[in-house]
């Protein structure tokens, strides 16, 4: 009774199948979870650096002001600005 317990037991492969797949599962998605990071820091560094370069560039005979909506208001101006020639 306990050899062909054993032997049954040895025959079986669901149980491994199931590791299998839980572990195959976790690589990709901890692969997925790097991929994301990755990508994040360089659309980061890539909007940083733009910001950067629409700061330092200069429209000649143009200047932009923005208007605030409320005067006490610590949020700065509102959406719409004002653009003069």
């Amino acid at each position: 009774m306990l050899r062909s317990c054993l032997s049954r037991f040895r025959a079986a492969e669901e149980g491994a199948v199931a590791v299998d797949w839980v572990a195959l599962t976790g690589a990709l998605v901890g692969l997925a979870i790097l991929i994301v990071l990755r990508v994040a820091q360089g659309a980061t560094g890539a909007a940083t650096d733009l910001g950067t370069q629409l700061e330092a560039t200069e429209i000649p005979g143009t200047t932009f002001t923005l208007g605030t909506s409320d005067p006490g208001s610590s949020t700065g101006g509102s959406p719409t600005g004002t653009m003069s020639p």
